[in-house]
C-alpha cells in the first residue's frame, strides 16, 4: 500500500485467500509511483487500485501506474482507478496488462472501473464465466474526462457490458 509517496517503485505483490481489503494500492497524494506484478486469488477487495482514498481532501494520485496484473475470483474489481469524491480526481494514471476472471463476489462490482478520473487508462482482458459482475467495464462519477478502456478480449456473463457516464470524445473504448 503506497500512500502519499513520491517516485516509489514496488515489484511483485501476491495475495491469496484474504477476505477483505485491496491487494495492491497507490493512494492519496502519490506522484510518479508504480507497482509491477500483482497476483491475487480469491481475495476480498480490488486486485489493483489507484485511488484518492477516503479522507484525503485535495490529494489524488498523479502519474501513477500499475502493470502486469492477474486476478482470479476477486471480490471486487480486477482493476480500478477511483476517487472517493468528485474533487480529488486521479490524473494521468494507468493500469495496464490487467487480466482476470470471475471477480464480483461483492455487489456491485466491475471487471474494470474508472470513477471520477481524468486522462486515465485501463488496458487488459476480462473473463466472466460466472456472471457475477454488475458490469464488465464501468465509468462513473462526476465529469470523468479523457479516459480510455482498451479491452483485448472477454467472456461476457455479466448483467451489463459497458456502463459509461460520458461519451466520445471525453470517454471511449478501444475494442
Amino acid at each position: 500500500w503506497l500512500q502519499n509517496c513520491s517516485n516509489v517503485q514496488v515489484f511483485g505483490v501476491t495475495d491469496r485467500n484474504t477476505t477483505a481489503g485491496d491487494t495492491a494500492v497507490i493512494e492519496g497524494s502519490s506522484v510518479g509511483c508504480s507497482i509491477t506484478g500483482v497476483t491475487a486469488y480469491n481475495c476480498g477487495g480490488h486486485c489493483a487500485s489507484i485511488s484518492s482514498g477516503s479522507g484525503t481532501t485535495g490529494a489524488a494520485p498523479v502519474n501513477c501506474h500499475i502493470t502486469d496484473v492477474y486476478s482470479e475470483s476477486q471480490g471486487e474489481c480486477i482493476a480500478a482507478i477511483t476517487a472517493q469524491t468528485s474533487t480529488n480526481k486521479p490524473t494521468n494514471c494507468t493500469i495496464t496488462n490487467a487480466k482476470g476472471k470471475n471477480c464480483g463476489r461483492v455487489t456491485p462490482s466491475e471487471g474494470f472501473a474508472l470513477v471520477n478520473t481524468t486522462n486515465c487508462k485501463i488496458q487488459g482482458s476480462i473473463y466472466d464465466t460466472n456472471g457475477n459482475m454488475t458490469h464488465a467495464v464501468a465509468e462513473r462519477g462526476a465529469g470523468p474526462t479523457l479516459n480510455t478502456f482498451e479491452i483485448e478480449s472477454w467472456v461476457q456473463g455479466s448483467s451489463g457490458f459497458f456502463s459509461m457516464t460520458s461519451r466520445w470524445p471525453s470517454a471511449h473504448s478501444v475494442i
